[in-house]
């Protein structure tokens, strides 16, 4: 692996995490509203591609990653509250599969259920479905590596590398929907009366960040959940996240 490449392994974790902030915030200006956004033409399309990219990124990614912690004698010995991660993965990619069941139908060609005819509970299946089989991707099991196989390094760096990509863009397109105009959004139309109001709403903005972020980014706690950097940059994301949302909460 050149220095170049190396470089780029010990920094893409902070890079994740801000290229998703910023691009998720950058989207805002495109659709000013989360209202803009769902009654966009593409909106079900758009939700549609990030799953996709999500669940090729996730796959794209395990085998790299658990491989470069088996050479490196750092077998993944699992991430605290694993269980918490995964319901919360879960039901945002329930969420998402629901909104993207309208492109998903016009692709296939899957007509509309009749609800009276209770056709619609196939629907809710395939939706759970599609859910459930995307966030295993996510937490299967670590992958076994017979002893005396050697991977490139190039081929392991470029698979992980094409995969960080799609999962920039998939979790970037997911907060963008869910924090940035959902529960900011939310928020905005809250009135705030006094302190102790500000901050109950900046207690529940730190748990929905839990729920909503860090399920999502579970493939790079696996590798750097015990890193201190980690979660200080965790913190320093979350602090300019709440001092935004006292901005809009104050309409400032």
């Amino acid at each position: 692996m050149t220095n170049q490449q190396k470089i780029i392994q010990e920094n893409k974790a902070a890079a994740f995490d801000w290229l998703v902030l910023g691009i998720s915030f950058s989207l805002g200006f495109v659709f000013p509203t989360l209202w803009d956004f769902v009654r966009s033409p593409g909106f079900s399309l758009w939700m549609l591609i990030a799953l996709i990219l999500y669940s090729a990124g996730a796959w794209l990614k395990q085998e790299p990653l658990y491989y470069r912690l088996y050479t490196s004698g750092n077998p993944h010995k699992g991430v605290p509250y694993t269980l918490f991660f995964i319901i919360g993965h879960w039901i945002i990619l329930f969420v998402v599969t629901i909104f993207s069941i309208s492109a998903i139908r016009k692709i296939t060609g899957i007509p509309l259920a009749n609800p009276q005819k209770g056709e619609d509970g196939w629907v809710m299946l395939l939706e759970m479905a599609i859910a459930s089989v995307a966030t295993w991707l996510v937490f299967r099991s670590q992958p076994k590596f017979k002893k005396g196989v050697v991977l490139s390094s190039t081929y392991i760096f470029r698979r992980e590398l094409i995969g960080d990509i799609c999962l920039v863009i998939g979790v970037s397109i997911f907060t963008f929907a869910f924090w940035e105009k959902g529960v900011i959004a939310l928020l905005a139309s809250r009135p705030t009366n006094s302190i102790s109001d500000i901050w109950f709403l900046f207690l529940f903005l730190a748990i929905a960040y839990m729920l909503c972020y860090l399920p999502l980014r579970y493939l790079f706690l696996v590798e750097d959940h015990f890193s201190s950097r980690t979660w200080k940059r965790m913190l320093l994301i979350l602090g300019i996240l709440l001092l935004r949302s006292l901005f809009v909460m104050l309409k400032i």
